[in-house]
């Protein structure tokens, strides 16, 4: 999480967040934003209807700024899973 946090677009995200979002430290910050992302992305793998650019501007009062980053980043990254 730290590597995230050093980043300028979330640092910038973290700073210009939603007054009312309550977060004080950049690393609570983070970790919604990938949990919100993860829902959605779990929504998206069982094709839901979701239009994903409307969800993240309502959603919240569009506070999920850094949310569409890390769904590419789960949507272009390969993965390894192991047979279980």
């Amino acid at each position: 999480m730290q590597i995230l946090a050093k980043k300028p677009w979330v640092k910038e995200a973290f700073i210009n967040q939603n007054p009312n979002s309550g977060y004080q430290k950049i690393e609570g910050f983070i970790e919604e934003h990938i949990v919100e992302v993860l829902g959605i992305y779990v929504m998206a793998q069982l094709e839901t209807d979701i239009n994903l650019i409307e969800y993240f501007k309502i959603h919240d009062e569009g506070y999920h700024v850094i949310s569409p980053y890390f769904y590419k980043y789960l949507c272009e990254i390969k993965k390894i899973s192991p047979n279980i």
